[in-house]
């Protein structure tokens, strides 16, 4: 999640998270991050910021038994935003390893495979 963060903040990200995942992003020197919720009745909720459409993409790592808040209207709104959403730091690595990779492209072109 570190190496996540770090790159997405290197593009010019602000990175929203949980308290546990700030106190951990903020001791590994990340800088452009703010504390929100994933619980729909605390003010300044994730949810909020994705009817605003202020959120580009989620990364949802936590285990289910340290869960307090069901996600299931998350992955409903994710769904309903176009976002991408990632279950797992490995993931959002690999993800975020293509957007630095696009990002330093000055010409991108592609051949789309054929259909079969």
């Amino acid at each position: 999640m570190v190496i996540a963060a770090k790159m997405l903040e290197e593009l010019g990200y602000e990175i929203l998270s949980t308290r546990g995942t700030f106190q951990v992003l903020t001791d590994q020197g990340v800088q452009r991050i703010k504390i929100t919720s994933m619980n729909p009745s605390e003010e300044g909720n994730i949810i909020e910021y994705m009817l605003k459409k202020e959120v580009a993409m989620l990364i949802n790592t936590t285990r289910r038994r340290k869960r307090a808040v069901g996600t299931r209207h998350i992955r409903r709104l994710v769904l309903a935003y176009n976002l991408p959403y990632f279950t797992t730091s490995e993931a959002a690595v690999q993800f975020t390893k293509s957007l630095h990779q696009l990002r330093s492209l000055k010409n991108l072109s592609y051949q789309p495979l054929p259909f079969l």
